[in-house]
């Protein structure tokens, strides 16, 4: 719950909507999705998840 609360706040700070999955068969780790892409698969806390996030959506950009 603590995770998604941390997605949330950094998906908003960064103007991004992002996908948080919960998957029993990975003993309950989460994996986050932006798009169709990984992008996180353990717990990390806000600040560490808003650089992730800003750091894919920059190479996401230039990639285009």
């Amino acid at each position: 719950m603590r995770m998604e609360k941390r997605l949330n706040c950094a998906g908003r700070a960064l103007g991004v909507k992002v996908k948080i999955d919960w998957q029993p068969s990975r003993h309950g780790e989460l994996v986050v999705y932006v798009g169709d892409k990984i992008l996180i698969d353990h717990l990390v806390q806000t600040t560490e998840l808003e650089i992730m996030l800003k750091s894919f959506i920059e190479h996401t950009i230039s990639e285009s």
